[in-house]
């Protein structure tokens, strides 16, 4: 991999870091606040991109499965250099 490819995957790898960061912090707060309308919304809008092929472009995860996995256990946190979520 060359340095602009290696760059490409740092940017596709915070990208999907942040969008996991941001479903644990919404999912958290849903079970808190469960008829909150804000944060349903928030939590459809992070599941759309999740289950977009744009999130398999940038990860080439299982975005339904990272969802899976983030709600099973909402305080885990995922921090790869090289992240592959599904795996």
């Amino acid at each position: 991999m060359n340095g602009i490819e290696e760059n490409y995957q740092a940017l596709a790898n915070a990208i999907a870091l942040q969008a996991v960061q941001d479903y644990q912090t919404v999912y958290k707060t849903s079970l808190k606040k469960p008829d909150d309308l804000f944060i349903k919304g928030k939590l459809e809008e992070l599941r759309r991109f999740f289950d977009s092929q744009w999130f398999v472009d940038l990860t080439g995860a299982d975005g339904a499965n990272v969802v899976r996995r983030i709600e099973k256990n909402p305080n885990m946190f995922i921090m790869k250099r090289h992240m592959k979520l599904d795996r």
